[in-house]
């Protein structure tokens, strides 16, 4: 990989300082702006940036503020440092975050060059050796001589297409389905058509999954992605099935950011990031202070922030979270009373029940029931 070529493409871009410097304290690369001052002592203080970087190979600093400096560790040990940005007094502040955006941007994009490339994938007849003594003789004769076109493509890129969709960011996802393929596409069917629907599958699947750890409700994740497995199994060109990935990553890419925008509109942050802690947790058994310490904060002082932006207790609302779960599971399964009390970490099936009561105003069993009647 030619990292200098990567950062002379950004720096056209952006026009910010930015250094290489060696395990050693050396800088072997450099692009600083014409108007750029004080050139000498950005080098030195970079010399000691990089002498303190303690992050691992791959790891990148993102630029908090414009004056900041980020950073990424390369496979030889280098260090990459960007930044600080500098603007002008009549530049507009959109014009400085979407500057500060666009060098984040590029950082994430390295890092996942720098971490995935450090594992290159191993030939094609190297790698059914390793993995033939985990293939059960059933599926071995089921599966025939079937080549699995090794390389695969790295993990990169459906890391950097799930990053993109968690951050709701059209931008980034669109960099993500750019990134060069840097390996082949698997055989995941017999025939190509069939394949290609599978890849579109697995997308969807991904996708759907993403759009939820972010705190889209699963429900409303479940049914665009069923939309979208039926549209694919409408199709009949490969070709459109591999192309329909994007649509679908983008799909949930908008859907995330929608959510992201409304929340930001009268939610604190800290709240909104409790808000997505207790959806990844609802089936883990789980506290106050357990979420408090995810999203970075004293369990009090989330809960006050809390209560005011949502008039109601943490406690209250993990509560309410893990009832509406239970209401899910009691109209879509045949699960029983007592699994979904264990499922959802409640004391007791007796505890489930008398506080699935007191929010429902019906007993579990009458509300299963009235599902059963209206379905």
């Amino acid at each position: 990989m030619n990292y200098q070529q990567c950062l002379q493409d950004l720096f056209a871009a952006v026009q910010c300082p930015l250094c290489q410097v060696s395990p050693e304290g050396k800088v072997l690369f450099k692009l600083i702006p014409q108007r750029f001052k004080h050139e000498e002592q950005y080098l030195k203080d970079s010399i000691g940036r990089a002498r303190n970087f303690a992050r691992s190979t791959g790891d990148p600093q993102l630029l908090a503020a414009p004056e900041a400096v980020g950073a990424v560790r390369l496979p030889d040990y280098s260090v990459v440092l960007i930044g600080p940005l500098t603007f002008s007094g009549r530049d507009p502040q959109s014009l400085r975050s979407a500057r500060m955006h666009s060098v984040n941007l590029f950082l994430k994009m390295l890092a996942r060059l720098i971490t995935f490339d450090l594992h290159p994938a191993p030939e094609e007849d190297e790698l059914l050796q390793r993995i033939e003594q985990y293939v059960p003789k059933a599926v071995e004769q089921i599966s025939g001589n079937q080549k699995l076109n090794a390389p695969h493509n790295q993990f990169r890129y459906e890391a950097a297409m799930i990053e993109a969709i968690r951050a709701g960011d059209l931008t980034q996802l669109e960099h993500a389905f750019a990134m060069p393929l840097g390996g082949k596409i698997g055989i995941l069917a017999p025939d190509r058509l069939r394949s290609m629907k599978n890849h579109a599958h697995i997308a969807n699947v991904l996708s759907s999954r993403a759009a939820i750890a972010e705190g889209i409700p699963y429900e409303e994740a479940f049914t665009l992605s069923d939309k979208f497995f039926n549209a694919v199994e409408r199709l009949d060109d490969p070709d459109e099935c591999w192309a329909i990935r994007t649509l679908i990553a983008q799909a949930f890419t908008l859907m995330v950011k929608n959510y992201k925008e409304g929340l930001s509109s009268h939610e604190p942050p800290l709240v909104k990031k409790a808000r997505q802690e207790i959806t990844r947790r609802i089936f883990a058994k789980t506290s106050i202070e357990e979420i408090a310490q995810a999203v970075g904060c004293s369990a009090d002082y989330l809960g006050k922030i809390f209560k005011d932006t949502h008039q109601v207790t943490l406690s209250q609302y993990l509560r309410s979270e893990r009832i509406k779960t239970a209401r899910d599971l009691l109209s879509g399964s045949d699960t029983s009373i007592d699994d979904i009390a264990r499922l959802l970490h409640f004391s007791s099936s007796a505890h489930f029940c008398r506080v699935f009561k007191q929010e429902c105003g019906l007993t579990a069993l009458q509300y299963r029931a009235q599902q059963l009647n209206q379905s």
